[in-house]
């Protein structure tokens, strides 16, 4: 179960680096253990916490926070809020 969920993460990081995806690996960034999640796959609140930073953390590092503003804002004002 645990090694087919890392080959899955696996692929999704390679075709997301391949196609110039910004990909955030959350694995090695989140311990494993029951501080952080409630059986071998789902996080806790404390790992949803982690997992929150992380994804903060990587949207406004990698730019995708500043391209996903952009895009909304110059957007015709008849056309915000569509999506």
């Amino acid at each position: 179960h645990i090694e087919h969920i890392k080959a899955v993460n696996s692929a999704t990081i390679e075709v997301c680096r391949a196609a110039g995806v910004p990909v955030l690996h959350l694995e090695p960034l989140v311990p494993k253990d029951f501080r952080h999640f409630y059986d071998d796959m789902h996080y806790n609140v404390q790992g949803a916490r982690v997992v929150a930073d992380a994804v903060a953390g990587f949207l406004v590092e990698s730019g995708v926070l500043d391209r996903i503003v952009q895009a909304r804002t110059s957007k015709p004002a008849a056309t915000r809020g569509r999506d």
